[in-house]
C-alpha cells in the first residue's frame, strides 16, 4: 500500500503549490512504503513508481519479527534488484507473517 500526500501540476494554484512546500518544510515528503515481508519466502518484491535503479532503501522495523531480521543483517536490496517502478528484498525465509517495516526511499 502507498500512502501519500498530493502533488501539483503544471496548472496547480498558488495555494495548492503552498500547501505542498509546507508539508515539506514539516517533513511530510512522501517517502515512506509500508511492507510486510512474504512468508516462507527468500525474497519479497516492492512495486511503487517512486523506485528507481538509484533509491537508497532504510529499513525501519514496525515489529518484533522484523526488528529480529533487521539485527541479524539478513535484509538487503541488492543493485541488481532495483529497477523502475520495483525492486527485490532479499531476506531469510521464515514462517513469520508480522515482519512488517516501514522502508524510507530516497532517491
Amino acid at each position: 500500500m502507498t500512502i501519500g500526500f498530493p502533488g501539483v501540476h503544471r496548472g496547480s494554484s498558488i495555494e495548492q503549490i503552498a500547501n505542498v512546500v509546507n508539508r515539506i518544510n514539516q517533513g511530510k515528503i512522501n517517502v515512506i512504503l509500508r511492507v510486510t515481508l512474504t512468508p516462507n519466502a527468500s525474497q519479497t518484491t516492492i512495486t511503487d513508481a517512486r523506485i528507481s535503479p538509484q533509491t537508497a532503501f532504510f529499513f525501519d522495523p514496525l515489529t518484533q519479527s522484523a526488528a529480529t531480521l533487521a539485527a541479524s543483517g539478513s535484509l538487503h536490496i541488492h543493485e541488481a534488484n532495483r529497477n523502475d517502478g520495483s525492486a527485490i528484498i532479499d531476506h531469510n525465509s521464515a514462517a513469520a507473517t508480522d515482519r512488517t517495516f516501514n522502508i524510507v526511499m530516497i532517491g
